[in-house]
Protein backbone atom coordinates (compact mmCIF):
# COMPACT_ATOMS: atom_id res chain seq x y z
CA UNK A 1 0.00 0.00 0.00
CA UNK A 2 1.08 3.40 -0.87
CA UNK A 3 2.68 5.74 1.60
CA UNK A 4 0.31 8.96 2.36
CA UNK A 5 1.80 11.97 2.30
CA UNK A 6 0.93 15.75 3.66
CA UNK A 7 2.34 18.80 3.71
CA UNK A 8 3.25 20.07 7.29
CA UNK A 9 3.82 23.77 8.14
CA UNK A 10 6.41 25.13 9.96
CA UNK A 11 8.36 28.39 10.27
CA UNK A 12 7.44 31.67 11.44
CA UNK A 13 4.05 33.56 10.53
CA UNK A 14 6.44 35.81 8.56
CA UNK A 15 8.84 33.23 7.14
CA UNK A 16 6.57 30.25 6.82
CA UNK A 17 8.09 26.97 5.40
CA UNK A 18 6.73 23.46 4.43
CA UNK A 19 8.02 19.79 4.86
CA UNK A 20 6.70 16.49 3.88
CA UNK A 21 5.48 14.00 6.29
CA UNK A 22 4.45 10.59 5.83
CA UNK A 23 1.26 8.32 7.52
CA UNK A 24 4.32 6.68 9.86
CA UNK A 25 5.59 10.18 11.06
CA UNK A 26 8.88 10.14 8.70
CA UNK A 27 9.94 13.45 6.93
CA UNK A 28 10.87 13.96 3.49
CA UNK A 29 15.03 14.66 3.68
CA UNK A 30 15.36 16.25 0.53
CA UNK A 31 18.93 16.82 0.44
CA UNK A 32 19.26 13.56 0.64
CA UNK A 33 16.37 12.05 -1.34
CA UNK A 34 15.17 9.81 1.57
CA UNK A 35 12.69 9.55 4.65
CA UNK A 36 13.97 10.16 8.19
CA UNK A 37 12.48 10.11 11.35
CA UNK A 38 14.68 13.33 12.40
CA UNK A 39 12.04 16.29 12.40
CA UNK A 40 15.40 18.68 11.87
CA UNK A 41 16.60 17.08 8.68
CA UNK A 42 13.54 17.35 7.20
CA UNK A 43 13.44 19.65 3.96
CA UNK A 44 12.19 22.77 4.22
CA UNK A 45 9.88 24.43 0.91
CA UNK A 46 9.10 27.73 0.38
CA UNK A 47 5.63 27.50 -0.80
CA UNK A 48 3.06 24.82 -0.12
CA UNK A 49 2.84 24.85 -4.28
CA UNK A 50 6.44 23.12 -3.91
CA UNK A 51 5.83 20.60 -1.37
CA UNK A 52 1.91 19.86 -3.08
CA UNK A 53 4.48 19.21 -6.65
CA UNK A 54 7.30 17.15 -4.77
CA UNK A 55 4.27 15.20 -3.48
CA UNK A 56 2.84 14.69 -6.45
CA UNK A 57 6.19 12.97 -7.76
CA UNK A 58 6.83 10.66 -4.70
CA UNK A 59 3.33 9.54 -4.62
CA UNK A 60 3.46 9.12 -8.75
CA UNK A 61 7.41 6.99 -7.83
CA UNK A 62 5.03 4.33 -5.34
CA UNK A 63 3.07 2.52 -7.47
CA UNK A 64 4.31 0.75 -11.07
CA UNK A 65 1.97 0.79 -13.92
CA UNK A 66 0.73 2.83 -16.81
CA UNK A 67 -0.13 6.34 -16.35
CA UNK A 68 -3.56 7.36 -17.09
CA UNK A 69 -5.10 10.98 -16.98
CA UNK A 70 -7.99 12.02 -16.78
CA UNK A 71 -9.70 15.93 -16.65
CA UNK A 72 -12.19 17.28 -14.90
CA UNK A 73 -13.54 20.18 -15.44
CA UNK A 74 -15.08 22.90 -12.66
CA UNK A 75 -16.27 26.82 -12.89
CA UNK A 76 -15.77 29.25 -9.97
CA UNK A 77 -18.02 32.33 -10.63
CA UNK A 78 -16.54 35.62 -8.75
CA UNK A 79 -19.50 38.65 -8.38
CA UNK A 80 -18.97 41.61 -6.53
CA UNK A 81 -18.96 45.70 -7.45
CA UNK A 82 -14.99 45.33 -7.68
CA UNK A 83 -13.06 43.19 -10.76
CA UNK A 84 -10.79 40.60 -10.42
CA UNK A 85 -8.42 39.28 -13.01
CA UNK A 86 -7.24 36.26 -13.41
CA UNK A 87 -3.93 36.55 -12.45
CA UNK A 88 -5.81 36.72 -8.87
CA UNK A 89 -7.96 34.68 -8.38
CA UNK A 90 -5.40 32.27 -9.52
CA UNK A 91 -2.95 33.38 -6.81
CA UNK A 92 -6.32 33.00 -4.25
CA UNK A 93 -6.93 29.47 -5.41
CA UNK A 94 -3.59 28.47 -4.67
CA UNK A 95 -3.33 29.60 -1.47
CA UNK A 96 -7.25 29.21 -0.12
CA UNK A 97 -8.26 26.11 -2.00
CA UNK A 98 -7.44 22.19 -0.95
CA UNK A 99 -8.40 19.34 -2.73
CA UNK A 100 -9.01 16.17 -0.05
CA UNK A 101 -9.66 12.78 -1.18
CA UNK A 102 -10.86 10.11 1.80
CA UNK A 103 -9.03 7.12 -0.33
CA UNK A 104 -6.26 6.74 -2.55
CA UNK A 105 -6.82 3.43 -3.98
CA UNK A 106 -9.20 2.14 -6.60
CA UNK A 107 -8.98 -1.18 -7.86
CA UNK A 108 -5.18 -1.62 -6.80
CA UNK A 109 -4.73 1.53 -8.89
CA UNK A 110 -3.50 4.69 -6.81
CA UNK A 111 -5.31 7.80 -7.97
CA UNK A 112 -3.96 10.99 -7.16
CA UNK A 113 -5.84 14.73 -7.70
CA UNK A 114 -3.83 17.69 -8.38
CA UNK A 115 -4.60 20.89 -10.04
CA UNK A 116 -2.44 23.85 -11.67
CA UNK A 117 -4.86 26.37 -11.17
CA UNK A 118 -4.73 27.61 -14.89
CA UNK A 119 -7.90 29.62 -15.28
CA UNK A 120 -9.56 30.48 -18.77
CA UNK A 121 -12.11 33.09 -18.69
CA UNK A 122 -16.19 32.36 -19.49
CA UNK A 123 -18.42 35.04 -20.71
CA UNK A 124 -21.38 34.36 -21.16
Amino acid sequence: MPKILYTEQTGTEYAPRWRIQDDDNHYWDEKNSCWTKEVKEAGLFLTSNEAGRKIWILMRTQVPGKLTKFALPFTIEVKGCCPVSVEELQEWLANNVEIHVNGLLLNDCMVIVTTNYELEEINE
